[in-house]
């Protein structure tokens, strides 16, 4: 083959070889585009995995001002939390981790407390207005390690031998904080603010750019 020949033919074969590769390209893209279309797909499960955490993500980062300004601390001091924890009283998990927690808040972690009361459990939801109005009256972490550690509560809706054993000395005016509207709201806007975090349960917790939810160690 005459080299005339060959300098005729090179553009033509390197025409033919992008088209395969175009064609190539466009054959792995459909693919890819057909796994991703498929709902059970393991490709598509992965898709949505790393969508909802980079949705997550920049929830966290929006609202870690709101997160810090609304949750009740467990510490002492006027600082603001470097650690929020989402949680709910009723919730095994979250009262397995408690010894994690009052380990990490005895190192000195500033740790606050965001209230996800499970809507379906009534005794969910009147332990956070117990721990609300115990934070009206200075006694928030004592309430927070009561409801953690007992049972009893959840068959007495007065929650008044709690607060007696978390040094609330002003009763009249705890039992009234319980089913005030004012209360209901503050609840409300924790459920609010914690369902905006696109969380996947309780307990979660939070720093201002990363999440870890479920049961961990006092090093994690």
């Amino acid at each position: 083959e005459s080299p005339w020949r060959r300098s005729m033919l090179r553009p033509k074969v390197q025409m033919l070889r992008k088209h395969a590769l175009d064609v190539v390209s466009l054959a792995i893209l459909g693919v890819a585009v057909y796994l991703l279309a498929q709902p059970g797909s393991v490709a598509r499960a992965a898709w949505d995995r790393q969508r909802e955490a980079r949705l997550a993500s920049r929830a966290l980062e929006r609202r870690w001002p709101t997160l810090t300004t609304r949750a009740q601390p467990l510490y002492a001091g006027a600082a603001p939390p470097e650690l929020v924890e989402v949680s709910d009283y009723t919730c095994p998990y979250c009262r397995r981790v408690e010894p994690v927690v009052d380990s990490a808040l005895a190192a000195g972690v500033r740790l606050g407390y965001v209230h996800a009361p499970n809507p379906e459990r009534p005794a969910a939801l009147a332990a956070a207005r117990a721990a609300l109005c115990a934070g009206d009256a200075g006694r928030f972490p004592a309430m927070h390690a009561r409801l953690m550690s007992t049972a009893d509560w959840q068959r007495d809706s007065t929650f008044v031998r709690d607060a007696e054993a978390a040094g609330i000395t002003d009763l009249p005016t705890f039992a009234a904080c319980l089913n005030a509207p004012g209360t209901f709201a503050r609840l409300a806007a924790h459920r609010v603010l914690s369902d905006s975090l696109r969380l996947r349960g309780t307990p979660t917790f939070l720093s201002a750019h990363r999440s870890h939810s479920g049961t961990l160690t006092l090093a994690a």
